[in-house]
């Protein structure tokens, strides 16, 4: 998850109008309040997860959405091919939230 917000830091610092070193901030506060589960704790769902999945690399984020019973928030245009996990875009997001 890191990894994918490090490579998309331009665009998040475009969209969201926050410094490099705001963002930074933010992150490293996120990241001490996230809880890491271990591959063990969803790996029954990885089978399934790596059916719906457009893309190998996004097996995990199906097989936690999968577990949890939760969607994803993604703009990714092939997320939405499949019907098994719901996908929240920006814009569904911001709706939602009423930002």
């Amino acid at each position: 998850m890191f990894f994918e917000i490090g490579r998309n830091l331009d665009e998040i610092v475009k969209r969201s109008k926050l410094s490099r070193g705001e963002l930074a901030r933010i992150f490293a506060f996120i990241k001490k309040e996230i809880e890491f589960i271990p591959f063990k704790e969803f790996n029954e769902y990885a089978d399934r997860s790596l059916a719906i999945a457009p893309h190998k690399k996004d097996v995990h984020y199906f097989a936690l959405a999968l577990k949890f019973d939760c969607g994803l928030w993604s703009n990714e245009v092939a997320f939405r091919r499949q019907t098994n996990v719901k996908i929240f875009s920006d814009d569904e997001l911001m709706r939602i939230l009423k930002l």
